[in-house]
């Protein structure tokens, strides 16, 4: 009887143990992937940024070159 309450308890704990394995890298994984795609678009942003304030740089110098 102990041996099979035994029995009982360790797959139980297995199984716990393998469902929070599951949860613990499914979160993590979630986690990763939004910060990965958040950071990614922030740094799209700050290129794109850069990109604009280059070309109006350029298209402003272009316009005080003419315009003199």
């Amino acid at each position: 009887m102990k041996e099979f309450l035994k029995h009982i308890v360790m797959s139980k704990v297995q199984w716990f143990r393998s469902y929070a394995i599951a949860v613990w890298t499914f979160v993590t994984k979630g986690l990763q992937a939004t910060t990965d795609h958040t950071w990614r678009t922030t740094v799209q942003e700050v290129w794109n940024e850069k990109i604009q304030n280059r070309n109006r740089s350029k298209s402003q110098k272009h316009l005080l070159r003419h315009s003199l």
